[in-house]
């Protein structure tokens, strides 16, 4: 099976935190330890991850600077604006329990 303790894995990125939530538990259900076994992380930093056990390792964003983007963006497309643009925000790896070194 892909989660056991032979696997090469050694880490799951998840695209969210509540996605990173759920391969923790897929872990437990497979008597995997967290990060002892596999190292989980997240992304977006939802209040309660550093709750979970073990810490959730996310990757922050402020929320509100991506929504004031958003209704820029937006707005600038219902007024006509049909410009294509890329726009980076600051994120902040949080690092908690949930990860360890990686095996050699």
């Amino acid at each position: 099976h892909i989660l056991d303790r032979s696997s090469e894995i050694t880490a799951i990125v998840a695209g969210s935190d509540l996605l990173a939530f759920g391969a923790l538990q897929a872990l437990r259900e497979r008597n995997l330890v967290c990060p002892r076994d596999i190292s989980v992380t997240g992304y977006n930093n939802i209040p309660f991850g550093e709750l979970v056990a073990p810490g959730l390792t996310t990757v922050s964003v402020r929320h509100d600077e991506l929504g004031r983007e958003a209704g820029r963006m937006l707005l600038g497309a219902i007024e006509g604006d049909k410009g294509v643009r890329s726009v980076v925000l600051p994120t902040e790896l949080l690092i908690r329990s949930s990860t360890a070194q990686v095996r050699s």
